[in-house]
Order: structure tokens, then sequence, then C-alpha cells
């Protein structure tokens, strides 16, 4: 079960992308969840009870989703989550260089991280509700009837 289970607004999809680290000169290894990506580094949430978190360690990673990221990575920042024990969040940079085909891949997750952000549909509630129910949108309500103004000359009081 995910720390991020239950929470008012996820910061991921259902299907968690898997990532595999081993800590470079330590016994310490296991697989851990993506949390966020970025071109300099990445945000996962590992679980272990052997990870001895300090900043001067480096990560050796294998994400299988995503073939393309770069293999090494300095820990950056952690924390442990409040509600579990064994459970960290680790903030980590990636070491340069960076393979062209990373930077590819990040041009073209941010383009359609943008391409989401600007899709004007669904708006509404109700097409929300349309489009799960039988994927049909529905019919624009009709405008409304514009309204008279009031008259500005009735607010002012005669003394």
């Amino acid at each position: 079960m995910s720390v991020f289970d239950g929470r008012k607004h996820q910061r991921q999809a259902s299907d968690a992308v898997e990532v595999v680290w081993l800590i470079e000169g330590q016994q310490s290894a296991g697989k851990g969840r993506l949390i966020d990506v970025s071109l300099t580094g990445i945000c996962v949430e590992i679980s272990s009870t052997a990870l001895q978190c300090r900043t001067d360690v480096t990560f050796s990673l294998h994400i299988p989703q995503i073939a393309s990221a770069p293999a090494r990575a300095r820990l950056r920042w952690y924390r442990r989550i409040e509600s579990h024990d064994t459970v960290f969040l680790c903030g980590l940079v990636f070491l340069r260089p960076y393979a062209q085909a990373w930077l590819d891949w990040v041009s073209a997750y941010i383009g359609e991280q943008e391409a989401r952000a600007n899709d004007p549909r669904p708006v509404t509630v109700a097409e929300i509700v349309a489009i799960l129910k039988d994927a049909r949108p529905p019919k624009p309500p009709a405008p409304a009837a514009p309204q008279k103004p009031g008259r500005f000359w009735g607010l002012i009081r005669k003394s």
C-alpha cells in the first residue's frame, strides 16, 4: 500500500512506475515507486528497513518503464513519512552527463503534460458524467436571457 493512497489529490496514477535502486558501496537495495520526474532528478517513495539515508550517498537506478533515464543519482533530500516508520520520500539528482535519449524523453513528457493541461475537455461536471455514462457530451444549456440592469438612481437616498 502506498502512503499516497487515499489522498484528496493523487500525485500519480494508480499504475505506479517501479524504480529499482541500489546504494553504491552499501548492501542496501530494493524497489521504490516513482512519484515525480524532471530533467534533473526524480522523487521516489522507498520502503525499506535497511535504508540509511545520508545526503552523501549515490544511487544506482533502473526504471524499466523509462529506459532512457539516467542510471546514477545522488541523494539531495529525504523525509520519513510520519505514519510509516520505514517509508521515505527521497529526492534524487541525476549525475551528468545526460544522454540525448533522456533529453528527448523529458521533452516529449513535458509536451504531453502541457497538452493535457491545455485540453478544454471536459469542462463541467455534467460533461464528465456524460462521458463516463455513455461517452456522449450533453447538449449545451440554452443561454440565459439578458437581465435588465437595475436603476442606478434608485440606490441613492434623498436626504
